[in-house]
């Protein structure tokens, strides 16, 4: 198995540069490169609807330009993605918001009578229905599409939707968006696991390569014309788009490209299908959440779309921070939650009237050791398991809430609240957790009883790492047992005195019914151990 760009090719394409080229410019030139206007009945941007032939959602991609081929400074740019041109997409499209999946090919199969392609290992007599199918060629791909109403989207379509208004590599951290080889286990996993970008579509990087309709040619982007490109009009090759489980983190870029034989069926390869043809309003309609509302698990959200780009670094502790912006959510309790206890009860409606920057990860020894050098303090006494803070990228442990206090303080902020902390936790999602347990969160189980160096597991929609498991979190609360009775629903500050100070998200020693979004713990601020740490709530920085 390989990525197929054999000399043939060139040899191919050096033949027909002339004729090629010739053809292509000349459309370019006499086609204007501005893009319609949107039709006043067009829907949102990020808008979903349920496509009743293959049940799966698509997104309403509106149209467009943007900069097609290598990204600014892009350092794992190939020659093929060379050179970047502007490009319009002249009519918006809806787009398959996942790969296709396992379970909708199996509806294909089933109304033609047709036998499934031979599973993968990890997916024996495809059990799993919410994997993307693979082990596919480019003609199945076009006849599944061509049967769900629809096509395979062009190379540019392919790309515009993938940076949905990006001009980075990513429209986020790789662990956060993308199934590739450091995290995925050497397998596909389910899709929408990962965060969607800004226009809501999953794993348009990593877990599964994705067909396109065009031919491949590694010069095209020298001829191609400025309006819809259509790819070369010939070729050996078909182009193959977004990276997957087995390859590493350069092929999961937005601009990465090559071809691939037509007739190959392999386990990295899948498909996403586009339509041109509208999908009726109300067909299970999601439309995009107005800024600072957060429903359920959409992450088609104001708050999803501005946590993908907007992460600094606070020079001060050298950590990176990501913007937090206001919104709702239901704090406490989740729905169907059977290890939920009585002080997260009631679940209860609570608005965030600010938008606020919190650290990507927890507080590190690095950045502690700054905070002390600076200060001429003195290190805590170090865990056994990580001897003289020798590594520096775990996070920082045997901290009272004072000592936290201080640190935050010291970078420009200070502690969340619990609610801010919680909010943040959930970002979007209304389940115990925002995703598979072993996917995002060091806990008993899989944690060997010690912390991790953080961001090695999957982030949340609002690119934050850890925020449950690994270790407890220092929050500014003072801990009330009772107070989500008598809690206000804007910006709630806690519990006016107390005893303890809240602690969230459990850590390393915890069971799994602890590992949870809503799951409350306290401590006197004195209690300091090796599995209570703290992130900081930033105020350096304007969103």
């Amino acid at each position: 198995m390989g990525i197929k760009r054999c000399c043939v090719l060139v040899a191919l394409m050096l033949a027909l540069a002339y004729w090629t080229g010739a053809c292509e410019q000349h459309h370019s030139e006499v086609t204007p490169e501005t893009a319609k206007p949107p039709a006043a009945n067009a829907p949102a941007p990020g808008t979903v609807r349920t496509n009743p032939q293959d049940g799966l959602k698509y997104v309403w991609i509106p149209p467009g330009t943007f900069a097609m081929g290598c990204t600014p400074d892009e350092t794992e740019c190939s020659d093929d993605e060379k050179p970047s041109h502007p490009v319009t997409i002249t009519k918006g499209f809806w787009l398959g918001q996942t790969e296709v999946t396992v379970a909708a090919y199996k509806r294909f199969a089933g109304s033609k009578g047709a036998r499934m392609p031979d599973p993968p290992v990890f997916n024996e007599g495809w059990r799993k229905p919410d994997m993307p199918i693979v082990n596919v060629n480019w003609d199945d791909a076009t006849a599944f599409c061509g049967w769900a109403g629809g096509r395979l989207p062009t190379e540019a379509e392919w790309e515009y939707a993938a940076r949905a208004g990006s001009t980075e590599q990513r429209y986020g951290p790789i662990d956060a968006v993308a199934w590739y080889i450091d995290n995925s286990v050497q397998k596909t996993h389910d899709v929408a696991q990962k965060r969607a970008n800004a226009w809501n579509l999953y794993d348009t990087l990593g877990n599964a390569f994705e067909w396109v309709q065009d031919w491949y040619g590694d010069s095209y982007y020298a001829a191609s014309p400025g309006r819809d490109p259509r790819g070369s009009q010939s070729g050996q090759y078909r182009v193959i788009r977004g990276g997957s489980w087995y390859y590493g983190s350069g092929f999961a870029i937005a601009s990465y490209r090559t071809g691939w034989d037509p007739a190959s069926r392999d386990s990295n390869l899948g498909i996403r299908c586009a339509r041109e043809v509208d999908i009726p309003a109300g067909a299970a309609e999601e439309h995009p959440s107005p800024q600072g509302s957060i429903k359920g698990n959409e992450p088609s959200s104001a708050a999803t779309r501005e946590s993908a780009v907007k992460a600094r670094v606070n020079p001060k502790d050298g950590l990176k921070y990501v913007w937090i912006p206001p919104g709702s959510f239901q704090m406490g309790c989740s729905p169907g939650d059977n290890d939920c206890r009585a002080e997260e009860k009631p679940a209860h409606q609570v608005t965030i009237t600010k938008g606020f920057w919190l650290g990507q990860t927890e507080v590190t020894v690095a950045a502690y050791k700054r905070f002390a050098g600076s200060n001429r303090a003195r290190m805590p006494n170090p865990p056994v398991f990580n001897a003289d803070w020798k590594n520096p990228d775990m996070p920082m442990v045997e901290v009272t809430w004072d000592d936290a206090t201080a640190f935050c303080s010291w970078a420009g902020g200070r502690l969340p609240t619990e609610a801010e902390w919680e909010y943040a936790a959930r970002a979007g999602s209304t389940g115990q957790r925002y995703g598979p347990l072993d996917e995002i969160a060091w806990y008993l189980n899989n944690s060997g009883e010690v912390t991790q160096e953080v961001a090695q597991l999957g982030a949340n929609r609002f690119g934050l790492f850890d925020i449950l498991g690994n270790v407890e979190e220092w929050v500014n609360d003072w801990s009330d047992e009772n107070y989500y009775q008598v809690s206000p629903h804007q910006d709630p500050p806690g519990a006016a005195s107390g005893k303890f100070r809240v602690l969230r998200g459990a850590s390393c020693l915890h069971d799994p019914k602890y590992v949870r979004a809503s799951y409350r713990d306290g401590g006197t601020p004195a209690y300091k151990n090796d599995f209570v740490g703290f992130r900081c709530r930033g105020k350096l920085f304007k969103p």
